[in-house]
């Protein structure tokens, strides 16, 4: 296989062929050629983290939004409850015909 020059290694994974480099990996020069050219610098790794790092109140956040979704849910809950007692009470107690008047 030729070698390939760095320059097209680089444009080849700027304009989306990865399949050509795909082809060539199992070449250890051109893999240990790859890795140099892709690696981060220190400061870039650090922006990088920086930037993908979740903010620091993440987990009190979280655990504030998740009890206040369990308390609603527990209301909401409680209020169906209620309702279907009021709906079974209303059932067995009302006349059947309520709405049919006398005729």
């Amino acid at each position: 296989m030729t070698r390939i020059s760095d320059r097209t290694l680089n444009r080849w994974l700027r304009t989306g062929r990865p399949r050509r480099v795909e082809r060539r990996l199992s070449d250890p020069d051109m893999t240990a050629r790859l890795d140099a050219m892709t690696r981060l610098t220190s400061s870039e790794a650090r922006a990088l983290t920086d930037a993908i790092a979740p903010p620091p109140d993440l987990h009190e956040r979280l655990a504030e939004r998740v009890t206040r979704r369990v308390d609603g849910e527990i209301v909401s809950a409680l209020i169906d409850l209620y309702g279907l007692g009021w709906h079974t009470a209303s059932a067995v107690f009302e006349p059947e015909d309520r709405d049919h008047g006398n005729g």
